[in-house]
């Protein structure tokens, strides 16, 4: 995000930034971070039982997918698609 406010892009006025893993930095960034949470104990958990599984023998020999929960947690780094685009149009009229 500090690479945009170099640039001069606000953050969420005229482009929305989503991270993902939802770890503790996402709450103290200035502003907030939209971030997609993981399970990241289960994620552990399911792992390390496919790594088992694996070194017993009765594991997948080919990748195997696990599909996890996941929840999106809106903070302050995103807005509707509409107020961006106003956001913009104003900037561009107030730079001609």
């Amino acid at each position: 995000m500090s690479r945009l406010a170099y640039r001069g892009i606000g953050v969420p006025a005229e482009m929305s930034v989503i991270g993902c893993d939802d770890t503790g930095l996402a709450e103290m960034a200035i502003p907030l971070l939209t971030s997609v949470r993981l399970p990241a104990a289960t994620a552990g958990t399911a792992a390390v039982r496919m790594l088992l599984d694996r070194v017993d023998g009765h594991g997948a020999t080919s990748a195997e997918r696990l599909y996890l929960p996941t929840e999106l947690v809106i903070r302050s780094t995103t807005a509707p698609v509409g107020k961006r685009t106003e956001e913009r149009n104003r900037r561009t009229k107030d730079q001609a």
